[in-house]
């Protein structure tokens, strides 16, 4: 595994180790070839009597697995367990450690939004998240955890706010859809910001 996912799930540990079921993915990392059947039961042999003890030998075994691990891992938690927010949290750390490390830059890819791209466009939606993501048909109460989940962090609220977009609609989750939703808003300023961020954006990718 590449040691920036590794200490991501590090920075994630206890939350995993609490809320995964991965009794409902286990089949799809065997599958995927991350375990196998005879390392599960010795996991359980070994002393794993509780769901939280298996997780803990679990995410030992990825952290210390080949390279796809963490994607098979997001994948199984958004798909084979249904925790698309669990899913969610790991995508948004994996940007920012991209950021941080000045890996990634603002995408204008066919104009589809970008997981990367959710760190910039969070900085200029700011606290207006919340209706942003009203608007663009996310429950009251998928905002609501994810302020629960992240109390204090605007920026993280943002981000994850359009990470569950992203995932909901793939194709339809664009530049355009994005702008227009906040000018319904009459957020005119924030509008135009985010049509000067992939105006630069799509300018850059032209000098080559």
């Amino acid at each position: 595994m590449f040691t920036r996912h590794r200490q991501i799930l590090i920075a994630n540990r206890n939350r995993l180790i609490s809320e995964m079921q991965s009794t409902y993915f286990i089949p799809y990392l065997i599958q995927e070839g991350l375990v196998t059947e005879k390392m599960v039961e010795s996991m359980r042999i070994e002393g794993a009597r509780t769901d939280m003890d298996f997780n803990k030998k679990l995410l030992t075994i990825l952290s210390n697995s080949n390279d796809r691990a963490y994607r098979v891992l997001v994948t199984a938690l958004r798909y084979h367990s249904n925790q698309p927010r669990l899913a969610a949290l790991l995508e948004v750390a994996e940007v920012i450690a991209d950021i941080e490390n000045n890996t990634v830059g603002c995408t204008h890819k066919g104009g589809i939004i970008q997981q990367t791209d959710t760190v910039f466009v969070a900085r200029h939606l700011g606290s207006h998240f919340y209706s942003v993501g009203l608007m663009l048909q996310l429950s009251e109460e998928e905002l609501d955890d994810i302020v629960n989940t992240y109390p204090e962090d605007i920026i993280r609220q943002a981000m994850t706010m359009l990470s569950s977009w992203i995932q909901k609609n793939t194709t339809d989750a664009t530049w355009d859809a994005l702008i227009g939703a906040v000018r319904k808003l009459d957020l005119n300023m924030v509008a135009e910001d985010l049509e000067a961020l992939i105006g630069r954006s799509a300018n850059n990718a032209n000098i080559t």
